[in-house]
């Protein structure tokens, strides 16, 4: 995870109890990846409940920030980059993997249950976003249709009509794997939730479903 209010640094503590495993586990996860204790720092941000590993060298190359994305998705560490263009790379990579971690667990979830070869197709060419959509939710097996909403390009899943329609969490989950893994989304779709449009141009609440 990647810390971008640097404000909060201003609220810390000293890194103590069970936080304090974790920080040990982290920091020498970190150093593995090349980085000199002298190079960075952790403080417990209390606004957070976290510890929040700070780093002020900007001298960092593409191995060692992929190293680094690594060790904070695995262990959920909040990170901190002084350095502008080492914030800006990292928050890069960052997204890639997250993305292609996504598109794993997705495609394997979806095989698990005999459903990764009728997935629907989704040609823009010929088909329409909202034709898609709807055939997305019959897939999942939705009851309902109005779940998923293809809206000016992008798919937005609105959870409140899923929970008054009392939608199960298998539904939720499907449709989310289903679209990550579907041809829409493996080359690039919007696609998020409703409150995120604003995140788009013209929208409120989509993300792009980045191709690994």
């Amino acid at each position: 995870m990647m810390l971008a209010a640097a404000a909060l640094l201003m609220m810390t503590a000293p890194v103590a109890g069970q936080d304090a495993q974790h920080h040990s586990d982290v920091s020498q996860a970190i150093e593995r990846c090349g980085v000199a204790p002298a190079d960075y720092g952790a403080d417990y941000v209390e606004a957070l409940e976290e510890t929040v590993f700070v780093f002020s060298s900007a001298s960092y190359d593409a191995d060692r920030i992929a190293c680094l994305v690594v060790v904070s998705l695995d262990s959920d560490g909040e990170f901190y980059f002084e350095d502008a263009t080492v914030s800006r790379l990292f928050a890069e990579e960052y997204a890639r993997q997250s993305a292609a971690a996504a598109h794993r667990m997705a495609r394997a979830w979806l095989a698990e249950r005999d459903m990764l070869n009728s997935l629907p197709s989704y040609d823009p060419a010929h088909d329409s976003l909202a034709d898609f959509a709807e055939r997305m939710e019959a897939f999942c097996k939705l009851e309902r249709r109005g779940t998923l909403i293809a809206r000016d390009g992008y798919l937005t899943l609105d959870l409140d009509v899923m929970q008054r329609d009392s939608a199960s969490e298998d539904e939720m989950t499907c449709l989310v794997n289903a679209i990550f893994e579907s041809d829409f989304g493996k080359s690039g779709g919007m696609f998020g939730f409703v409150g995120n449009e604003a995140d788009i141009p013209g929208g409120e609440d989509a993300a792009p479903v980045t191709n690994p």
